[in-house]
């Protein structure tokens, strides 16, 4: 069973393949043989798992599809993927620095971007984040008082 970190739960009954990887970066294919939606969570049958001690062994680990596999994102919403790599700058034109990973927590994403040795945490919510430009791998924050400190 998959937790998903999507809003798009049927995405995985529309692919033949994902990607497990650990937490040393290794990835491995593994085609879909099944699927199905069950208590908001995803059920996966692969073709490369044939027993409950092969399935056990990949718990915590995260599944991924392919880029080409992923719908483009709605008006006004964001891959978390896609934010990585982009420029963070203040309304009023200070560079804050780049993101360099998105953490997940249960109230709301946070950007962590860094510039030289500093390193900031940035939560991923409107109050914040004014504005996205992902031509341009830019990200403009109106940061509150003492976040940047």
């Amino acid at each position: 069973m998959i937790a998903p970190l999507t809003d798009d739960l049927k995405r995985f009954t529309q692919v033949e393949k994902v990607f497990i990887s650990d937490s040393k970066d290794k990835e491995v294919v593994y085609r879909i043989r099944g699927s199905r939606i069950f208590q908001g969570k995803i059920l996966l049958q692969l073709e490369e798992v044939e027993d409950r001690n092969k399935a056990d062994s990949l718990k915590g680990k995260y599944l991924e599809i392919e880029k080409k596999d992923v719908p483009p994102a709605p008006p006004d919403r964001y891959y978390l993927f896609d934010l990585v790599g982009c420029k963070v700058e203040s309304l009023k034109g200070k560079m804050i620095g780049e993101v360099k990973e998105v953490l997940f927590s249960p109230v709301n994403p946070v950007l962590v971007v860094r510039k030289d040795k500093k390193e900031y945490y940035i939560p991923f919510i409107k109050e914040i984040v004014k504005e996205i430009d992902l031509e341009e791998k830019l990200i403009y924050i109106e940061p509150l008082n003492g976040l940047l400190d």
